[in-house]
């Protein structure tokens, strides 16, 4: 397996965890049902991205490379403050958009980069830019 498939596997395996760890969070701090509703969706869809890139990396031999605990735990911080005073619906589909354009923005900047990866690569890679401009369209309604 070239360089390319393996950054870009392991970049959206990375963005993946990180869209769940926050994700997870994000439903313990809702008090809202349908948006609850919402977020456990996007869970599914990041959980189903998370499964083909591990699948692929291990198929292909590659160890997964995870966020380091530093970043998890900073993520989670980050979240508590942000909300500490305000847990909106609206506050929290900013957080969300936010983290979510940023890989967003990865990805596609990586899908640039490593253009030459093995065409199912380049169509998981797809699949993931797809998913995260499908959530963002969605939170709007919710700012």
């Amino acid at each position: 397996m070239n360089k390319s498939n393996h950054e870009l596997l392991n970049m959206i395996h990375k963005n993946s965890t990180m869209g769940l760890i926050s994700l997870k969070k994000m439903v313990c701090i809702t008090h809202d049902q349908k948006f609850e509703d919402v977020i456990q969706n996007y869970l599914k869809d990041y959980r189903e991205i998370f499964e083909k890139t591990k699948e692929l990396l291990n198929k292909n031999g590659f160890e997964e490379k995870s966020p380091g605990f530093c970043t998890k735990l900073s993520v989670i911080m980050s979240l508590d403050m942000h909300t500490m005073w305000n847990s909106s619906t609206s506050k929290l589909a900013e957080l969300i958009m936010t983290g979510t354009s940023m890989g967003l923005i990865k990805a596609l900047k990586n899908k640039k980069k490593y253009s030459d990866a093995e065409p199912d690569i380049l169509e998981l890679t797809q699949d993931y830019i797809s998913m995260l401009e499908k959530h963002i369209q969605e939170l709007k309604s919710y700012l």
